[in-house]
Order: C-alpha cells, then structure tokens, then sequence
C-alpha cells in the first residue's frame, strides 16, 4: 500500500510563524508535525509515501530528503501553482508507483498514536470507495461527517440527518484510486466538492472508522500551543514522541539540549523550549512555546505565548482582538 501525505496547505491562519517555516514543519513537542504523520503512516508497516509540497518547498525537500531516517523511501509532488485536495491527490497517484488503495493523512494535523492498521482493515472488508476516520462533533467549526449506524457515511455537511450522526473527518483516510483517478489532472480541485460528495450522490459505499484518541488540527497559534502543552504535559501520546530532556511532571517541561537556560529561570509548568533558544537571569516562562532561536529576555515574564526569533503571539492579545 502506498500512503499520501498533504504537506502543500500555505496555513495561513498560523501566521506569522507559517512566514518563514512550512505549517508542516512546526513543532509539537520539539517534533516536526510532518515527522508526528510520517511515524504514523510508518506504524502501519507502509513505506512507500508521497508527499505534495508548495509553500516553503525547498524546506520540506531538505528535511525529508530520501525519507531513510524515517524508514520510509518518499516522492516528492511538487505544487507551482497549489492544486488543493484534489488535485494534489490526483498528481500523486499518478507519481507515487502502486497498486491498490491508498492512505491519505493531513501533515497539518496532529493525531496521537492510532491503529491504521485497523482502519485499512476495515476499508478491505468494507469494500468501500473511501474510509474515513472520524472523531465525535465536539465544536461546531468543523464540517458535520453524517454517519449511519452501521458505519456507513451518508452525508457531508448540511443540517442534521434522519438515522445518523454528526462525527468530525480527521483527514484521515483510505482511498480507492479509482475515486482519484476521476478528478481532473493538473487542475486545483476540492476532494470533497469533486469527489466525495458526487460519489456519495451516485450511491457508492463509504465507511468510517470512529476513534476518541488525541487529535487536533492545529490550525491556529492558540492550537499549536494547546498540542505542545497537552504533549509535554502527558495527556496525549505521539507517533514520533518527543524529542528533548524533560522536567519532572509538576514542572512539565521539555527543552532542546542546545538551549541556554539561566539557573536562576523559573520555567513551568508547561513549556517547550526548541533549540538554540536563550532565556536570561530571572525570566519567568509558563504555559509557553519557545520555537528555535527564540530569546526571554532577563527579567521577563511569558505566559500563554508563542515565540520564535522572528515573532511572537500571546493568548491575551487574540482574546482581546476577538472581542
């Protein structure tokens, strides 16, 4: 089997922090998000991947390289004008040699340490044209994913369904090529809007797999810090773990063994310090993402913050923008 990664999304909303670096390869506990996904589709014994690449390209293609250290052998699909879901997966399937269905994951998405293996199971025995992966509708910002009782999905979006339940697409998934292959070539076009919705409309089967592990879509500055914090705090396992040396669990820490941290800084709890930053004599840093080469100053004091060597967000300021 083959497995597709999305790695192409400009993550706008992430702004600043996405300016300079690609949203994939944003950290969650000192790992980038892209290795987190490329651990997962690994732990399903997958080792062919492909991987659509737009913003920041040349990024991503040095960090990935052949993909050896991460066990798996990686094709590069390069975007020069963003195709979307779609035709992202439509390039892809024509890229990426194989046979038979295929794994979809979001590398811009944050899922714990889940049981694909279970999920192409079900696919195969399912015989269905996609399966998805889906989460309970905790928040209504997400687009409802209409699942019967029998696991099959019968409805994307719109109000609620006779018979079925409203659950949230992780943007994992299996695929059928065949669904792929009837999306238009070289042409930026919606996965959904162009294929799942019309294959539902004609009667094809969709399954689905429901999981309650941990999963974010780390869209946003405040989700990036709600990962980071969850992960270094113990509430979530990771596919590709943590990377660093860690606290004990009342202080909640983990730090790149390259910063340089004062004796005298109170750190925690809940911090994730990256590498080559510095934090000065008397700092305070509390609840607070430190991205690579990130300064605290001496003296200062952090709270619900994310700060890079470029820029910097904090908690206060997005509800204060939000009122």
């Amino acid at each position: 089997m083959r497995a597709f990664v999305l790695a192409a999304g400009e993550g706008r909303r992430l702004r600043p922090f996405t300016q300079h670096t690609p949203k994939p390869l944003l950290p969650v506990g000192n790992v980038p998000l892209l290795e987190h996904s490329l651990a997962l589709v690994h732990s399903a014994d997958i080792t062919r991947v492909g991987v659509n690449v737009h913003t920041h390209a040349e990024q991503i293609r040095a960090f990935l390289g052949t993909g050896e250290r991460f066990g798996v052998e990686i094709t590069l699909s390069e975007e020069p004008l963003l195709l979307g879901t779609g035709g992202g997966l439509r390039q892809l399937i024509e890229r990426v040699p194989g046979e038979g269905a295929v794994l979809v994951v979001n590398a811009d998405a944050l899922s714990g340490c889940w049981d694909l293996c279970s999920v192409i199971e079900e696919h195969r025995r399912s015989k269905a044209t996609a399966t998805l992966v889906l989460r309970p509708r905790e928040d209504d910002a997400y687009t409802p994913i209409w699942r019967g009782a029998d696991g099959k999905v019968v409805g994307i979006g719109g109000g609620s369904m006779v018979g079925a339940d409203a659950f949230v697409f992780t943007g994992i998934h299996v695929i059928e090529p065949r669904l792929l292959a009837r999306l238009p070539l070289g042409k930026a076009s919606c996965l959904i809007e162009s294929g799942y919705r019309p294959a539902l409309r004609h009667g094809e089967r969709f399954s689905s797999v429901v999981t309650s592990a941990y999963w974010s879509d780390v869209g946003t500055p405040e989700r990036l810090l709600q990962a980071n914090l969850a992960a270094v705090q113990g509430d979530c396992r990771l596919p590709a773990g943590l990377r660093g040396e860690r606290a004990d669990r009342p202080r909640a820490c983990l730090r790149d063994p390259s910063a340089i941290l004062d004796s005298s800084a109170e750190l925690g709890p809940g911090v994730v310090i990256g590498d080559g930053v510095e934090i000065g004599a008397g700092a305070s840093v509390r609840s607070s993402l430190l991205l690579s080469g990130a300064r605290v100053r001496a003296g200062e004091v952090l709270r619900n913050a994310i700060r890079s060597d470029r820029s910097e967000w904090r908690m206060e300021a997005a509800i204060e923008e939000r009122r």
